[in-house]
């Protein structure tokens, strides 16, 4: 045999055992690298927050490991296992409230002490409605803290009506103890449907010259759009002093002409934040029923006398970009703490079309967050969202 065929024979085999190797090595990197995701999981709830992403996948464990408590929260036989249980997911503080405020509560509770003190599940209690897919976006981080707004359900904008519920919102603090990261806030509540245009999405003005906006442009066009609603929104439900007149049968009061001169005047700073379609459907909703919100007489601007409660111009806590485009901007607001009550946020989703008036309002929804209370976030704000198993 030729000298040279051995020696090729030698090198096949030299390469083959390569090959081998190779082989051989990048399945146990990929077999570590499995490995080392799930403790890096678990490292990151006992480690610190670098950086944004830290922050939401700390979020995300955490929602995750509240789903699998969520999903047998009516199999616990103590007091001890049910904490115990609360703890890996909440702090000491929110497991207690959580335990004596919603779980063990006398009248609305899952469960019950028989004369032993095991716990028993009441026959007609009902289990939250768990969901799996959400949204999460983090407000504000620090090295052992974070803020986030998650979204679950994203909104189905199909069919119509006022009272339409698009989605749960949910506002989490987080914070590290002595266990690691856990839940610390829990403010839950939904968005619903509130004003859209009745002739779907008005169509952007878009050009060649058209850009995305950068993110800092949409928080800003966002942000500066929603404060002229939430001072539009203030002075016309807002209540102030007034003498009362009798038109058609109702009480009305003349409306303070330097806010609102005229139907035209109310109707033209409308069309300042709304889209057209939206401006009509907002009048549909207050000026054009059985007793209109408001009305024009003799040259004159009036409001009905109605039960309005205490009324806050809201202002902005966060913004929240979703999605942006050369001619278009989705996005939710969170609101400042305000109302009758310091306990909620108001909650808004927002669509924005770039006209060629500039960016106004297709679409805005609203809503409302308890900052913290007891109750899971699945519940959907309203009992009627439970099921009974």
């Amino acid at each position: 045999m030729p000298a040279f065929l051995g020696k090729g024979k030698t090198d096949m085999n030299g390469i083959a055992k390569k090959r081998i190797t190779y082989i051989l090595l990048l399945a146990f990197c990929l077999l570590f690298a499995g490995c080392s995701r799930k403790q890096t999981d678990q490292e990151l709830l006992n480690s610190t927050i670098c950086e944004e992403t830290d922050a939401r996948r700390i979020v995300e464990l955490l929602l995750e490991k509240r789903r699998e408590l969520m999903q047998t929260i009516e199999n616990f036989s103590s007091e001890e296992e049910l904490l115990s249980a609360l703890e890996e997911v909440y702090t000491a503080e929110k497991a207690g409230a959580m335990y004596a405020e919603w779980l063990c509560e006398e009248r609305f509770g899952l469960y019950e002490k028989s004369d032993d003190g095991a716990l028993v599940r009441k026959e007609d209690a009902l289990l939250p409605v768990t969901y799996e897919e959400y949204e999460v976006s983090i407000l504000s981080y620090s090295e052992e803290e974070a803020e986030a707004f998650v979204i679950w359900r994203p909104a189905d904008l199909s069919g119509s009506g006022q009272s339409d519920y698009l989605e749960t919102a949910e506002l989490l603090s987080v914070t590290k103890n002595e266990q690691g990261f856990r839940l610390a806030v829990c403010g839950s509540g939904a968005i619903y449907r509130q004003y859209f245009s009745e002739e779907g999405e008005e169509a952007a003005q878009e050009d060649d010259a058209s850009e995305i906006p950068s993110e800092e442009e949409a928080y800003d066009i966002v942000k500066e759009l929603f404060e002229k609603w939430a001072d539009y929104d203030y002075r016309f439900l807002g209540d102030y002093p007034a003498e009362l007149i009798a038109i058609d049968g109702y009480d009305y009061k003349p409306y303070p002409s330097d806010s609102f001169s005229s139907m035209e005047d109310l109707l033209a700073q409308l069309g300042e934040i709304m889209t057209p379609g939206c401006v009509r459907q907002f009048q549909s909703i207050w000026l054009e029923r059985e007793i209109p919100f408001y009305l024009e007489q003799d040259g004159v601007l009036y409001k009905v006398d109605a039960i309005v409660p205490e009324w806050t111009k809201d202002s902005v806590y966060a913004v929240v970009v979703k999605e942006c485009g050369p001619g278009s901007i989705h996005a939710f607001v969170v609101g400042n703490e305000g109302g009758e009550s310091d306990e909620y946020r108001m909650v808004y989703e927002i669509f924005l079309v770039k006209t060629a008036q500039g960016w106004r309002a297709d679409q805005i929804h609203h809503g409302s967050v308890e900052i913290d209370e007891a109750w899971p976030a699945e519940d959907g704000y309203t009992f009627s969202i439970y099921t009974r198993s």
